[in-house]
């Protein structure tokens, strides 16, 4: 099981909504606690790609 806060699941929609119609990409960090998978951080990651970023999606470096 993953626990993750209301807070956090708002930044990832809020990204979601923000990049629309384009990829968007990002990371969720925490750790195991308990038995649970516990996310304590959302990281969001820009899209490098420079053409058709509605289906691509580049990470840089």
């Amino acid at each position: 099981m993953v626990k993750i806060s209301r807070n956090i699941v708002d930044q990832i929609k809020k990204h979601g909504e923000r990049t629309y119609n384009e990829e968007c990409c990002g990371a969720i960090i925490g750790e195991t606690l308990n038995g649970f998978k516990v996310v304590h951080e959302f990281f969001e990651f820009k899209n490098g790609k420079d053409v058709n970023k509605a289906r691509r999606y580049l990470i840089s470096p």
